[in-house]
C-alpha cells in the first residue's frame, strides 16, 4: 500500500491508449487502454499498435487526478481521434492527491502543499518512462510531446529537464495547460529551457494559475484569468 504523499514514484503509472474505438455509453472511455509495465520489454509485445514512426503524446493531469479524471479523458480522447500518434496517459492518482476530495479549503490546500513535493520525483518516474519508450520502440525525444495541465504542466518540465540531463536531449514540445501557481515558488517549474517548443494556455492567471510568462509562446484565453461558466477560485488569502 502506497502512501498518499510518498516520494516512491513508482506508484505513478502509464497507459497507453490503442487506436480500436470501442462501442460504449457517453459515460464510459471510448478507446482500449494497457498499462505499460516500465522496463519490461516485454510489454510492448501486445502493443502493436504503437508505432516506430508516429508521433507521441503524453497526458499528465494535474492535482486531484487520475487517467480518468475529465481532463485526462478527453484530452486522450481528443489526440487519439485526431490523427495517427501513440497517445499515453499518465495515472500519478495518490501521488497526486487523488483521494482527497473538494470542500474543507484549509485540508485542500494542506493536501495541494504536500503534493507539491511529488512534482519532481514523478517528472523523474516520467522520464524513465520515456528513456524506456525510446529505447524499446525507438521513438525520438523530439517527436515527443507532453502535455501537463495544473501542477501536471510541473511535472512535465522536470520530466523534461530530466530527459535533456541525462541525455543531452531536448524534449520536443511541452504544453502547459493553466500550469499551478500557488507556492510553486521552491520547486522546478515550466519553462521555454525545458523543450525545443514550450506553449502555455493562460486560464486562470493570477488566482489558481501562474503568473509566468515562460513559454515561447503564451496564451491568454479569455483574457487569461476566468472563463465563461466556472466557479471562481480565489486562495491567494492562504498564501
Amino acid at each position: 500500500m502506497c502512501r498518499l504523499y510518498s516520494k516512491e514514484a513508482w506508484n505513478a503509472n502509464v497507459y497507453y491508449t490503442g487506436k480500436k474505438e470501442l462501442e460504449c455509453a457517453t459515460q464510459c472511455t471510448p478507446y482500449e487502454e494497457e498499462e505499460i509495465d516500465f522496463n519490461n520489454f516485454l510489454t510492448f509485445q501486445d502493443s502493436s499498435s504503437i508505432k516506430y514512426s508516429a508521433p507521441t503524446v503524453l497526458i499528465v493531469d494535474g492535482f486531484l487526478s487520475n487517467r480518468t479524471s475529465p481532463m485526462s479523458v478527453s484530452l486522450k480522447n481528443a489526440y487519439a481521434r485526431a490523427r495517427d500518434m501513440n497517445v499515453f496517459v499518465l495515472d500519478w492518482g495518490r501521488l497526486s492527491g487523488g483521494e482527497i476530495t473538494l470542500g474543507n479549503t484549509i485540508r485542500t490546500m494542506s493536501a495541494y502543499r504536500a503534493v507539491l513535493s511529488n512534482v519532481a520525483p514523478v517528472g523523474r518516474r516520467v522520464a524513465e518512462f520515456l528513456s524506456f519508450l525510446r529505447d524499446s520502440k525507438h521513438i525520438n525525444f523530439y517527436d515527443m510531446t507532453i502535455v501537463g495541465e495544473s501542477l501536471g504542466a510541473h511535472v512535465a518540465a522536470n520530466a523534461a529537464q530530466a530527459v535533456k540531463i541525462v541525455s543531452g536531449e531536448k524534449i520536443g514540445r511541452v504544453v502547459g495547460l493553466d500550469p499551478a501557481g500557488p507556492f510553486t515558488q521552491n520547486i522546478k517549474t515550466l519553462h521555454k529551457q525545458d523543450a525545443n517548443f514550450v506553449d502555455i494556455y493562460h486560464t486562470n492567471r493570477g488566482l489558481l494559475g501562474t503568473t509566468s510568462d515562460a513559454g515561447h509562446v503564451n496564451v491568454y484565453v479569455n483574457g487569461g484569468t476566468s472563463q465563461p461558466g466556472c466557479l471562481q477560485a480565489d486562495f491567494t488569502g492562504l498564501m
